[in-house]
């Protein structure tokens, strides 16, 4: 018997099997780094979105501090567009004008206090994002005792 080889034209099923597991393992590592930054791309844009209401609450809490009774601690929470905020605040120093001598009559005068400084505690939370801000306010004036 005469037998003629017959020359193979194509893969053999172990080469399609491991050129298989090769591109199938690109394909998960380049979807994994996809998932990834499409992950860290919605954090940016929340966290971006709860850092715009801020400047609208500085405003807020500026005004509030200016009337707030300094024998409490002042203190407001709501929603501005889907995103919660919190916010207190309590005076931590208080002083007056330096005093200073009157020509007039010879004495020094003593100010009562105007200035008070606040320390300020935000927090903005957008869906599970949350931005805290701590920071000191100066107001001046005679708030409500």
């Amino acid at each position: 018997m005469n037998r003629k080889l017959i020359k193979s034209r194509g893969f053999t099923l172990i080469e399609v099997l491991i050129a298989s597991v090769i591109l199938f393992g690109s394909i998960s590592i380049v979807s994994q780094a996809f998932r990834g930054s499409v992950e860290s791309s919605i954090k940016a844009k929340r966290s971006v979105q709860a850092a715009a209401i801020v400047p609208l609450l500085l405003s807020t809490i500026e005004y509030r501090l200016q009337t707030q009774s300094l024998n409490k601690v002042a203190f407001q929470e709501g929603v501005i567009d889907e995103a919660k905020f919190t916010w207190t605040a309590n005076v931590i120093q208080k002083d007056g004008p330096p005093a200073r001598l009157s020509p007039e009559e010879g004495e020094v005068i003593v100010f009562d206090d105007k200035f008070y400084l606040w320390q300020v505690n935000l927090t903005v939370q957008l869906q599970d994002t949350e931005n805290v801000y701590s920071y000191k306010q100066l107001t001046w004036g005679n708030p409500l005792d």
